[in-house]
């Protein structure tokens, strides 16, 4: 019941409809468009990036590069040695038609020069004899020495 002489209270409106409430997130009234949020996305990635933090990751990148190269000129020259043809052991050392011979004369040999280790010859046969002697390879008492041989 409602007191006809109570001043102090305030009636309480009843017979109005109250508001119906809305779904979804309240709108601010400051809604972007979509291509604004894109710029803003864009400018915020921009923001965040840090070049200096990637160059570490290239230099161990350009490491790793050159230890695999290195390592594919060694297979190459691995693979190159094994394509190789190898020679018989009854085919000459070298094709050559001088090259030197470590021992006696042999019958198709047109001249014989003594010559260095380094494969230079001897000026005189005293200094052949002498330098034979004293190479590192070959004691006083060798019984093989080097020729440089001419073919017929």
């Amino acid at each position: 019941m409602i007191d006809p002489a109570d001043s102090q209270t305030q009636p309480l409106a009843l017979d109005e409809p109250k508001p119906a409430k809305r779904r979804g997130r309240p709108s601010t009234g400051q809604a972007l468009s979509n291509a604004e949020r894109q710029r803003r996305y864009r400018e915020n990635l921009k923001a965040q990036r840090n070049e200096k933090m990637h160059q570490g990751v290239a230099e161990d990148l350009r490491a790793e590069l050159a230890k695999a190269m290195e390592r594919i000129e060694e297979l190459e020259k691995e693979l190159e040695a094994a394509k190789r043809k190898r020679r018989h052991r009854d085919e000459p050392a070298a094709p050559l038609k001088e090259w030197a011979v470590y021992g006696k004369k042999s019958p198709r040999a047109k001249n014989w020069v003594r010559i260095t280790p380094k494969g230079e010859e001897y000026a005189t046969e005293a200094d052949a004899i002498n330098g034979i002697a004293e190479a590192p390879s070959m004691g006083e008492k060798a019984v093989y020495t080097a020729f440089k041989v001419t073919l017929r």
